[in-house]
């Protein structure tokens, strides 16, 4: 076939027309699959099975079985959190109708979730930051003159130093460590500025006051 007939011409038109189609098609595009973090989902799974101890005061006793009889093997604070077996969490009524409530964790074992009511156990929350440490400033109120500072807590031991009326000074424990002479008098152990003992007073009488 020659080139220049006009058929030849048309079949080369044809096919480049064909080939330009071809490559004009969008091929699809697969998007990956989702898939779930495992450390999320680990997470979600354990705050789920968390619970903490929000009554009584005393916390609760952690039994081996669920029956206040049941041997002890250990116990959880009140505020302390705890982890289920399972969510929903495996339950057990006794006799008297008291509610116990299986755990892995601090102790495998089961704790009482009450008799009706509430019940003692909530979902954790965030964890509270940990209440500020209690001041050991004070300072002196009475008497004008001052206080004086003693090795011992007693009127007749050394004087080893002196605070002035206002003037702070830091105790070594909170609550105060105190001592009470054959007078009736209440002695305050400090640590600064002088370690020793200052006197509180006689009765009702205060020379210290927490510092503003």
């Amino acid at each position: 076939m020659k080139k220049d007939n006009p058929t030849y011409k048309n079949t080369l038109l044809c096919t480049a027309i064909a080939i330009a189609a071809v490559g004009s098609v969008s091929m699809p595009v697969y998007a990956n699959p989702v898939t779930s973090d495992p450390n999320s989902l680990a997470q979600a799974a354990a705050a789920d099975l968390c619970r903490r101890v929000i009554n009584p005061p005393e916390g609760l006793v952690i039994r081996a079985n669920p029956s206040t009889g049941a041997q002890r093997v250990g116990g959880v604070g009140q505020g302390e959190r705890v982890t289920l077996t399972t969510s929903p969490a495996t339950t057990n009524k006794d006799s008297a109708g008291r509610t116990w409530v299986q755990i892995s964790a601090p102790n495998a074992g089961w704790i009482s979730n009450g008799i009706g009511g509430p019940g003692f156990l909530v979902y954790c929350g965030p964890t509270p930051p940990p209440p500020p440490p209690p001041s050991r400033c004070r300072r002196v109120i009475n008497p004008p003159e001052g206080l004086v500072i003693k090795r011992e807590a007693s009127r007749t031991s050394a004087t080893i130093g002196g605070l002035a009326q206002y003037q702070r000074f830091t105790i070594t424990t909170s609550p105060a460590t105190t001592s009470r002479d054959s007078e009736g008098r209440t002695w305050v152990q400090i640590a600064a500025p002088t370690a020793g003992w200052v006197s509180n007073g006689m009765g009702g009488q205060s020379n210290i006051g927490v510092c503003p």
